[in-house]
């Protein structure tokens, strides 16, 4: 695991602020933005702000605003706006990694941009078994679309992030030994970048085979939201595994873990489709 990098954002192509407290042009940001942008966009009331700066492991940030914008078009004007007035940007998914990456720092000085209402888009092509989907939409409602076509995005862990989420932290999980992290079964991305400020990078195309061009999205997987925002993301998912058996094993030490594992995969080869060492003390 990553040591916690709290705000671990964009200024949008702006240098990062060393005071402490919010920056001289927070106001007028927010200003902008209440104008440009529908009410449910922009909330500065202290309990939005508090469930915004407060990840699962309870260390509290401070922000003076939560962004939350609707489609694209209104993630590139946050971020023109950020830069024109010098805020400082957090993307934030669905809240739920454990490192703090994706809330603000205690200084009170970042906004967080939370793509949670970019959850609208959610399209699926069966036969070609691939997904193209809004940032924020979640691993659990994607798979419950997907359940209808017999199709899963296999990637297995405790939480329910979101997809864009996903991209940021390259999300791997307990069945990465079979099916790979996020970037194995990334297609394409849609981006709103740092910089230049605003401007949006559409490599949407689900396509299995693509040799057109290089694809400057893969700079943004596992990024943790460092050179732009994520707002939709193009994967390809699998079948369903149909039949399954689970076992529980009590190793004696770490060498003993990794013993069974090479025994299971050179047993059983590729139907080993997860495994997850749980120690003591999450047990408790």
């Amino acid at each position: 695991m990553s040591a916690p990098r709290s705000g671990g954002g964009f200024a949008a192509a702006l240098p990062t602020p060393d005071s402490a407290g919010p920056p001289p042009g927070l106001d007028a940001f927010i200003g902008e933005l209440s104008d440009l942008l529908d009410a449910a966009a922009v909330l500065t009331d202290p309990v939005a702000r508090e469930a915004a700066a407060t990840p699962w492991r309870g260390a509290v940030g401070r922000t003076p605003v939560v962004l939350r914008p609707a489609d694209t078009a209104a993630v590139a004007e946050i971020v023109r706006s950020a830069a024109r007035h010098g805020v400082r940007l957090v993307p934030q998914g669905a809240n739920t990694g454990l490192v703090e990456g994706s809330v603000p720092d205690r200084y009170n000085r970042m906004a967080v941009l939370s793509t949670d209402r970019l959850d609208k888009r959610l399209e699926i092509d069966p036969a070609d078994r691939t997904a193209v989907v809004g940032a924020g939409v979640r691993l659990s409602a994607l798979n419950e679309a997907l359940a209808h076509h017999g199709l899963s995005l296999p990637i297995d862990l405790g939480a329910d992030p979101s997809i864009g989420g996903m991209v940021s932290t390259n999300t791997g999980g307990a069945r990465m030994i079979h099916h790979g992290d996020l970037r194995r079964h990334l297609l394409g991305l849609e981006v709103v970048l740092a910089n230049p400020p605003g401007a949006v990078l559409d490599e949407l195309r689900p396509l299995r085979k693509d040799n057109s061009s290089p694809k400057v999205g893969d700079w943004f997987v596992g990024a943790a939201g460092r050179f732009g925002v994520v707002t939709a993301v193009a994967l390809e998912v699998s079948p369903l595994d149909r039949d399954r058996a689970t076992a529980f094993l009590v190793p004696a030490d770490d060498s003993a873990a990794v013993a069974i594992t090479v025994a299971l995969e050179d047993s059983l080869g590729s139907r080993v489709r997860a495994i997850e060492a749980i120690g003591a003390e999450a047990l408790q």
